[in-house]
This record gives C-alpha cells, structure tokens and sequence, in this order.
C-alpha cells in the first residue's frame, strides 16, 4: 500500500510536471490568451507611483473605508463603483514592485505540488475498489474537472477572465492530469483480497 502511494505520487506528480513543462515552453497556446499595454513603461510607471504595496489589486477598487461603511452609506460607495465600471478599464491583477524569475526554485516548487496532488489523488484512487483501470483514470479526469470548475471558472465569471484564457486552462488541467491517471491509475489500484 505505501509503495503503490509513493509510487503513484512520485510518477504521477512527475508526468503532470512534464506536461505543465511541455505546455508551457513547447506549445504555444498560453501566449495568445495574455494581452500586452501598448505601452508598457506608461502603466508600469502609473502602477509603481499608485500600488504602494505588492499585491492583488482591481480597478476600479472599493474606496478607502469600505470595509467599515454601514447602510446608506455603502450602498452610495457600492453605486459609485458600479458607474466607475461603465466609465473605465476594469482591472484584476497582481502587482509587484519587483519581480524575479528563479526558475530553478519556482520549477522545484510546482514539480513539489505536482507530487502532493499526485499524493492526494493516489490516495482516493486506493478507495475506489470494482473500478476497471479506465474507470479509475476516468475519475482522476473528474477529479481534474472539478478541480477546474471550482478554480479556473470562477475567475473567468467574477474577474473577467478571458474565455480562451479559461478554457486553455481547463485543457490544461485535463490533459495533465488524464496522462499522470494514466500512471496513478495503474500503481494505485486499490489491492484485491
């Protein structure tokens, strides 16, 4: 049992990272679903003088004081927003000060939870005893989907996210994890009696 879920953890994590390596160096489909400014030191220059701090931001934002606003006074702050909305660029994003690629550690760590999903997935995959091998790639591919539904969609319905932006990663999601089932599956069959 240990070795069927170190097994199952070690491979699995292994081929979803290839994928994700693949997908992302070797495939071109990320590229088209990001947008660039057409000017980029005009906005990094408004972004370093306006996002004091790193961080998640949106624009437009609740005004200052909103978490402690009450009645009429909200629903005023809350009318503002709605018409800033239709007047300006609507932006959800993470800014940084300074931002530094070490691909070494960031490859590592996805490599690290690529392993821990694979971990988590070979343990229910050991639970579902009278599934056929197909049967058990098929509910990691669900597990993938869901996965998806409740992280990837939820950006592309409250923030905007682009449609081809959401879908790739969806497939993403899918594809990774159908070809590391394809090995789960196989290593972390549940033991018959």
């Amino acid at each position: 049992m240990v070795k069927s879920l170190v097994l199952g953890a070690l491979l699995g994590g292994i081929v979803a990272f290839a994928w994700s390596a693949v997908s992302w160096t070797m495939l071109t489909w990320h590229n088209p679903t990001m947008n660039s400014f057409t000017n980029e030191e005009a906005v990094a220059k408004v972004l370093a003088e306006n996002a004091p701090v790193g961080g998640m931001y949106w624009l437009p934002g609740v005004p200052p004081g909103y978490d402690k606003m009450k009645g009429d006074e909200k629903k005023a702050a809350e009318k503002l927003m709605e018409d800033r909305m239709k007047t300006m660029p609507f932006v959800y994003g993470v800014v940084q000060p300074h931002a530094t690629f070490d691909m070494p550690k960031q490859m590592g760590a996805g490599l690290l939870f690529d392993i821990l999903g694979a971990l988590l997935i070979t343990m229910l995959v050991m639970k579902t005893g009278g599934m056929s091998y197909m049967g058990r790639v098929m509910f990691i591919v669900t597990i993938a989907l869901a996965v998806g539904v409740i992280a990837v969609v939820p950006g592309w319905v409250w923030w905007h996210y682009g449609t081809s932006w959401t879908v790739i990663g969806m497939l993403d999601i899918l594809i990774a994890w159908f070809l590391a089932g394809l090995v789960i599956a196989k290593v972390g069959a549940p033991r018959t009696a």
